[in-house]
Order: structure tokens, then sequence, then C-alpha cells
């Protein structure tokens, strides 16, 4: 499993978010940080009763100048360890009938995992299969999106505008069983990762929209959100 994918996997699934407030004016938060704690504290909740914690990928497959990598199974978590990292903007809007909330913030995973079986074939040098962990605990993804609230009929819906990876930060990765190779392909890919992780972060942005549609985040997204506000 790459880290690109494990990223954008945890990028997506990072929830967030928002505030409170009340005629027609817009106000900026003067307890945002706690604000947004206590909801992340929420959505947290609602993650793991929901059994959302960890987000399943399966047969992808990356192909090599040198070989291929086969990821058969896999998970990224834990995805209810999620806390704040910087808060850039948290505004509200009210009118008579619908109340806007807007987002602007950095987040993270403390406890941000990857765990996966890999088969892998190298030229003819190398071939096998091999239990991969990725760990870290210094990745930042920015959010940026809002929730409409409406007044009447309660009705809400979340959205995100836009969502990027800002910080990967230093990756810890782990092969089992721990042979002569996997201890070699444990030293290569933690030093390879760790040092193209800068180059790689604008492909995965790129990329983000695309997944954000193909894993149907938005409709996810709004629920868990919305749930969080209520409580």
């Amino acid at each position: 499993m790459s880290c690109q994918q494990a990223v954008i996997g945890t990028a997506l699934f990072l929830s967030l978010i928002i505030i409170g407030s009340t005629g027609v004016r817009q106000e900026y938060m003067d307890d945002e940080e706690e604000f947004v704690t206590k909801i992340l504290h929420n959505v947290s909740n609602i993650i793991k009763a929901r059994i959302l914690d960890e987000f399943v990928v399966q047969n992808v497959t990356f192909g090599l100048s040198i070989g291929f990598a086969e990821l058969k199974t896999g998970s990224i978590g834990k995805l209810s360890s999620l806390v704040l990292r910087d808060v850039h903007q948290l505004t509200v809007t009210q009118s008579n009938s619908v109340k806007l909330y807007q987002f602007d913030l950095d987040l993270g995973l403390s406890d941000f995992r990857i765990s996966a079986e890999v088969l892998y074939k190298i030229e003819e040098l190398l071939a096998g299969s091999t239990l991969i962990e990725m760990l870290t605990t210094e990745d930042a993804v920015r959010l940026v999106g809002g929730v409409r609230i409406h007044l009447a009929s309660g009705r809400c819906r979340a959205y995100l505008d836009n969502a990027s990876i800002v910080e990967l930060g230093s990756v810890k990765i782990n092969l089992t069983p721990m042979t002569i190779v996997n201890s070699l392909l444990t030293y290569l890919a933690e030093g390879l990762t760790n040092h193209f992780s800068p180059t790689i972060i604008p492909y995965i942005n790129y990329a983000i929209p695309t997944y954000i549609v193909r894993f149907n985040i938005p409709t996810v997204f709004s629920e868990v959100i919305c749930s969080a506000l209520k409580k």
C-alpha cells in the first residue's frame, strides 16, 4: 500500500468542524478552538458508534518500473483519533430561515495507522508477501467547507469546498515477519517515503476530488457532521 493511498483515504475521512450563533449577520467565534474541539469529540464518538474507525481498501495494484506491488486487503485508521491542528477561520451567518456555518481548519489523527497485506515482485530479485504497518502522529489535512441548517425544518447539510494535505510528517514502517528481506525493504520503504513525501503531496491533493466522489464521501461527511452538531 502506498503512502499516497493511505493519506488520501485518511484525508477524505478526516471529519471536523463547526459552531453556533444568532437577525442577518456574520460573526467570528471567540472560543472557536474550544467549540471545534467539542464537536470533534462528538464526531469521534459517532465514528466509533457507527464502526467507521477504519477505512478499508483492497485489491489495488501499483505498477513500478522495476516490478509491482499488490494490496490484497488493508485498513486506514484510527479515524476516531481526530485532533485539531489549527483554526484558520470559523464564522456563522444567520437569517430568519437559515443558519450557515463556514470553516477553514487543519485537522489530524493522533493515532494514524495503516495496515495491509501486500504481494510484491522486484525484477527477478525479490518476490513474496508481507504484512505492512505504517504509523505517524504528525499528519495534517486542511478542510474548507460549511454546514447549512434550515431553522424551520431542522434539515442539515454539511459540505466540503476543498480538502488538501498540509503535512505528512515522519512515517514509521514495520514489515512482518521480520526476515532479512523485510528488514531491507523496511529500511528502503521508510527512507523513500519520508524523503519524497513533500514531493508527492501536490499529486495527492490533485487526486483527492476524484476519491471524494468514488467513495461517496459527501454523504457520509454530511451525516456525521450534522449528527455531531445536534449533540
